[in-house]
């Protein structure tokens, strides 16, 4: 059995005809295989799980934009930063999580502003911290994604999404987020669309997007379809 975990790249490795069974993040990834072996999708479930299904529902308008990555130039966090200097006004904050190359770049991008702060590499087991205080994430464009952990994090956390259509997060959430195209006007625009949502229409998001990741997602749900898999391989080769 063969897990990937990043996005494949590779195709021609003389072992790829001995694998029994792939198991991929998303449908996205397991097209740039070129194999006829068996495959099934397994996600990812948030690693803080307990934790961050304890988060409230957000049940008030957005005003707090979170987004978390490695700041590195390929992670497109410039546009993030961007689109919010576009579309904020008095009371709105923008929270960017991570550390990188890029971070001074980033700053001076962001000039200053008072509204957009910069935490700096959080660890894991803290994160619930960060999605407590945001009201959105917003997942920026990367070519090579094949989750992000982050997205299932956020779900997981009941926070409302906006995303670019990258890795597996168009399997995720089909109807309960807002896409981007990895440009400023597209983002900004999603942006001010979710910022003008009414305390209503947001609990009630908020509350499907959990409600999605106990569904599909959750350690248990993860972890039994493992066991199923692992269980029906074996079986065909006794």
């Amino acid at each position: 059995m063969f897990r990937t975990t990043g996005a494949i790249t590779f195709s021609d490795y003389e072992f790829i005809n001995s694998v029994d069974c792939f198991i991929h993040h998303s449908i996205n990834n397991a097209s740039k295989i070129e194999t006829s072996n068996k495959y099934v999708i397994i996600d990812q479930c948030a690693y803080n799980e307990k934790t961050l299904l304890t988060i409230p529902l957000v049940e008030n308008k957005v005003r707090s934009f979170l987004t978390l990555a490695r700041l590195e130039k390929e992670k497109n966090i410039d546009i993030v930063i961007k689109a919010f200097q576009k579309i904020k006004k008095k009371g709105d904050v923008l929270y960017v999580v991570g550390d990188g190359t890029e971070l001074d770049n980033l700053k001076k991008i962001a000039n200053n502003e008072k509204d957009i702060i910069f935490t700096g590499f959080v660890e894991n087991n803290d994160l619930n911290r960060c999605f407590l205080y945001a009201d959105c994430v917003i997942i920026s464009h990367y070519e090579l994604e094949t989750g992000p952990l982050t997205g299932i994090e956020a779900m997981a956390s009941s926070r409302l999404i906006i995303s670019a259509t990258t890795g597996a997060m168009q399997e995720r959430l089909p109807q309960l987020c807002y896409w981007f195209a990895n440009s400023i006007d597209e983002l900004s625009s999603k942006m001010l669309i979710v910022k003008n949502l009414t305390d209503e229409e947001v609990s009630i998001l908020s509350q499907k997007i959990r409600d999605r990741y106990l569904e599909k997602y959750s350690a248990e749900n993860i972890g039994n379809q493992y066991l199923t898999v692992v269980k029906e391989v074996l079986e065909l080769c006794e």
